[in-house]
């Protein structure tokens, strides 16, 4: 009957990972919950996928907030229903569009609205939350007559009692303030965790039937993720003319490579053919010849970087322009018969070149229009450095100057209030703080079904879902107007732009 629960993907607001969650669920004899993280859907995957471990079935959906103010609550009862809920957050995380107040129809979801904000007609998918605060009041509101229509509604955030204040450190940290000065609606109730079923019934014993409406939502709901291998294997009509391609094409580079090609190279290239062929990656390399040759044809400076430059038919194909036989590279560095799943090409693209790029392999490999919804950056977690949690920590009880003069990770003096059982601050390490970005991936279709699309921050956690990716990469620093400084037998330094630059054999490639 758990229809609002918080894992630490809730930035500074939950505690409990997604494992723990189920851990905790568990042990409180909890068959199956909601996972609704504040704007974020980061544990999904590790939920569906840690579910069957803990015999908990897992559900999914999203909270909707405006500031400190609760909206409604978005369950998906399908896959369905959870693109619903994406495509709903997309906007607001990428332009700041307001979330509407009144959800929009999304039959394929189940939306619960608070006790205190609840519209006069709900949906046939629309439900109002009851909170144990709420049950004084219900009595005198016309809703008390529609029980058909209230589901018990208890959030999660914690393990128990003792995590209250580490809330309240992390909704202090968030809002940029001191612990008194927080206002009260930041702040989740301190009974927010898993209680046991005798528990649940004792809060509902007058309302037996929110209870069961809760559990019959949560019964009509289900989630799964498609995990199989999604590689594109065939690039032109079949695989058997993609091999005869790829080896003509590497061919005709590796006479341009090696005008006298010794029998080591010919030896590494059928070689490293063979193993291709057999490992299902000939589209792989022709897919990766297509985008470098269309950049080449428009004038577009690349570099193909990472472990892609350990093959020779990547440098005969021009995807790299690195010697891997000069240098005596590994080619099994790129590519092994022991890993079943391709390494990625990484290939960096100037920022003013890179957008035309991308609308190229849309409207290539996608469905011919150019769909921008196809570019992705992978989330990882940022978390927080011991100093600077500590640090934090310390301006969020309005120990400023604490913040500024001590050594916190090695001084024995520090001041009372910093003074937290080691496991508590081992936990508060883990807690993940923010987003970040790993630059440049594109996927052939939009995947709204895994997660909703949001402007990033730094590189990983949701590459378990398996989707189709391609990487052209470009992180922000790279790519952007570079600067030379002359020093030596000039009147002071001297800046130039160097970005106008072209490679030597620009547009020369075969």
């Amino acid at each position: 009957m758990y229809l609002n629960t918080h894992s630490w993907f809730s930035f500074n607001h939950g505690l409990m990972s997604p494992e723990e969650l189920l851990r905790q669920a568990q042990a409180a004899g909890v068959r199956s919950f909601a996972l609704t993280d504040i704007h974020n859907t980061a544990g999904v995957s590790d939920l569906v996928r840690l579910a069957s471990r803990y015999d908990v079935k897992p559900v999914v959906g999203i909270e909707f907030k405006q500031g400190a103010r609760l909206l409604y609550i978005g369950i998906a009862k399908n896959n369905e229903g959870f693109r619903q809920l994406n495509e709903l957050l997309t906007p607001h995380l990428l332009d700041g569009v307001a979330i509407p107040e009144r959800a929009p129809e999304m039959p394929d979801t189940f939306i619960i609205y608070p006790f205190t904000a609840a519209p006069e007609q709900l949906r046939p998918n629309e439900r109002i939350g009851i909170r144990p605060k709420d049950l004084t009041r219900l009595p005198f509101s016309p809703w008390a007559k529609r029980q058909q229509d209230l589901v018990a509604l208890l959030p999660v955030s914690f393990r128990h009692k003792q995590d209250h204040n580490c809330h309240r450190l992390l909704r202090t940290v968030a809002k940029n303030t001191v612990v008194s000065m927080l206002p009260p609606e930041e702040i989740a109730s301190p009974d927010d965790r898993f209680r046991s079923a005798e528990e649940v019934r004792r809060i509902y014993q007058d309302l037996p039937a929110l209870i069961r409406n809760a559990e019959q939502l949560l019964e009509e709901c289900s989630i799964a993720f498609d995990n199989s291998d999604k590689t594109k294997r065939v690039f032109g009509e079949s695989e058997a003319l993609d091999l005869e391609r790829l080896r003509s094409d590497t061919l005709v580079g590796r006479a341009y490579r090696y005008p006298n090609a010794s029998t080591t190279v010919v030896a590494r290239m059928e070689r490293e053919l063979d193993v291709i062929a057999r490992m299902g990656f000939i589209s792989y390399f022709l897919i990766n010849q297509d985008i470098v040759r269309f950049a080449r044809s428009k004038g577009f400076f690349h570099v193909g970087r990472g472990s892609g430059a350990n093959s020779l038919v990547a440098y005969c194909l021009g995807i790299t322009d690195v010697d891997p036989i000069e240098l005596d590279l590994y080619f099994e560095r790129f590519i092994s018969t022991a890993r079943k799943k391709p390494p990625d090409f990484d290939i960096d693209f100037s920022w003013k070149d890179r957008d035309e790029v991308y609308r190229y392999v849309f409207k290539k490999y996608g469905d011919g229009q150019g769909r921008a919804d196809r570019h992705l950056h992978h989330l990882p977690v940022a978390r927080r450095h011991p100093r600077t949690r500590q640090g934090r920590g310390a301006s969020a009880r309005g120990d400023r100057c604490t913040e500024r003069c001590f050594d916190f990770a090695q001084h024995k003096r520090r001041p009372r209030v910093l003074r937290t059982r080691k496991t508590e601050r081992d936990r508060q390490w883990q807690w993940p703080r923010q987003g970040g970005a790993s630059s440049g991936a594109v996927c052939e279709t939009p995947h709204r079904h895994a997660a909703p699309v949001r402007h990033p921050r730094r590189r990983d956690p949701r590459e378990r879902i398996a989707v189709d990716l391609l990487h052209v990469v470009a992180p922000s620093a790279e790519g952007v107007p570079r600067h030379a400084v002359q020093h030596a037998r000039s009147g002071g330094p001297r800046l130039a732009q160097v970005r106008s630059a072209q490679p030597a054999r620009a547009g020369a490639y075969p």
